[in-house]
């Protein structure tokens, strides 16, 4: 009988963790899409950061259109980490949308063919907790992304 308690106890315990990963690998894309304040023209950059199980698109932009675009690859244990980032953010009751400030940022997160969850916030209402490790881990995929911007400034 004892057997047969701790057997159903370890069978609930794996099955919760195979319900924890079909939802975090149910995210199919992540948009990040940032827009800064009004700058002159040959200053002014937004950036917009597209992520899927597989890769990360870089399209840097100014207010004409795209300057730089970059492609690069993600391993499994970063989108891993960005999904479960974003399970947590999208179950958070915690999310202010909202943007009033001088530059914005809108999140998007895909699930299938599902309309997507979308956090907008700004430089006036930075994020916080789980949106914030979020964004870090968004940003996180691509290495020196402040230098890929500003490369593409010219004075």
């Amino acid at each position: 009988m004892k057997n047969l308690l701790c057997l159903l106890l370890l069978c609930g315990l794996f099955a919760c963790k195979n319900t924890q990963k079909a939802k975090a690998s149910s995210l199919s894309k992540i948009e990040y899409a940032y827009h800064g304040a009004a700058l002159a023209p040959q200053y002014y950059r937004s950036y917009d950061i597209v992520l899927t199980a597989n890769k990360v698109t870089l399209d840097i932009k100014d207010y004409r259109a795209s300057v730089k675009k970059e492609e690069e690859t993600m391993t499994n244990a970063q989108w891993e980490n960005l999904c479960n980032l974003a399970e947590k953010v999208s179950a958070s009751t915690q999310i202010a949308n909202g943007a009033t400030g001088t530059s914005t940022v809108v999140i998007k997160l895909f699930n299938g063919d599902a309309t997507p969850l979308k956090i907008t916030f700004d430089s006036m209402n930075a994020p916080k907790g789980d949106l914030k490790a979020l964004v870090d881990a968004i940003k996180a995929t691509l290495p020196n992304l402040e230098q890929r911007i500003q490369s593409t400034i010219t004075n």
